[in-house]
């Protein structure tokens, strides 16, 4: 319909010689016959695809499109030629999908519900895909955390991590969860412990494990975990949060949560 040529050609290793059979309407008779469609038929007949098999195969006449064809109206001319491409109609594969299909199968795909409760939406992203890798949580909003905080922050930008800063007054736990929602994979907390020890605790979103590293090893543990490596072996090394040995040796209480676990001063700040 659109009359766009979709045969294209293409280069023979070496020039050959090849057989061709034409049609030679009998314009003057096809127009006495048919009058005003002389054209059509005439055109029709020169675009036959094998006019050999046509012109031998059967008895006349034949029907072409609605018209009857006989003997007298066609005659085949042979002659040789030699070629050095030949023509060819291109196999194409157009995917019948978009970029739509593929964000919605991957929306579908990572959507899940915390066990313990129905109502805690996850979007378990890869970490290479999900749109922010990491947010950044002060545990309160004190002034003291903003530096820390800014630095944390510039870390992770300068090594090309994306991150977002929730220092909202809400509680952290709910914070977490506002974060899991949205597919982020990992969460840095910084807590009063940051202040005395130069350290944050990582959380992993899926199975809500939380470690505490120095704040110097975040971003290459962070930048391991984004490009695809476990989170196992990855923390390893590091001090889980909650341990035991760890709250002896700062003066903090730690606190369990259903979302998470994070420290506060054992003694009230004055």
């Amino acid at each position: 319909q659109a009359k766009v040529e979709h045969a294209a050609n293409r280069p023979l290793a070496a020039p050959k010689t090849v057989d061709e059979v034409k049609v030679k309407p009998n314009k003057k008779l096809i127009g006495k016959t048919f009058k005003g469609d002389q054209q059509q038929v005439v055109a029709a007949l020169e675009a036959l695809e094998d006019p050999e098999a046509f012109y031998s195969t059967g008895s006349f006449p034949k029907k072409l499109l609605d018209f009857d064809i006989t003997q007298d109206m066609l005659t085949l001319e042979r002659t040789t030629k030699t070629i050095s491409s030949e023509r060819f109609v291109p196999s194409v594969i157009e995917p019948s999908f978009g970029v739509g299909r593929l964000v919605h199968a991957l929306l579908e795909h990572s959507f899940a519900q915390r066990d313990i409760d129905e109502q805690r939406i996850v979007m378990r992203f890869p970490a290479r895909v999900a749109p922010i890798k990491c947010a950044i949580l002060p545990l309160q909003s004190n002034p003291d955390f903003t530096p820390v905080v800014a630095d944390v922050e510039q870390r992770l930008t300068a090594a090309g991590i994306a991150n977002k800063i929730d220092s909202s007054g809400v509680a952290v736990g709910r914070r977490y969860a506002r974060f899991d929602e949205v597919g982020t994979p990992f969460c840095v907390t910084v807590d009063f412990q940051t202040l005395e020890t130069k350290t944050v605790t990582l959380r992993e979103r899926d199975d809500m494990v939380q470690v505490r590293l120095p704040i110097a090893d975040l971003v290459p543990t962070l930048a391991t975990l984004v490009a695809g490596a476990p989170w196992g072996p990855t923390t390893a090394r590091f001090t889980p949060v909650g341990d035991a040995a760890a709250a002896t040796k700062s003066a903090l209480a730690f606190e369990e949560t259903p979302r998470a676990t994070f420290a506060r001063p054992a003694t009230p700040l004055l």
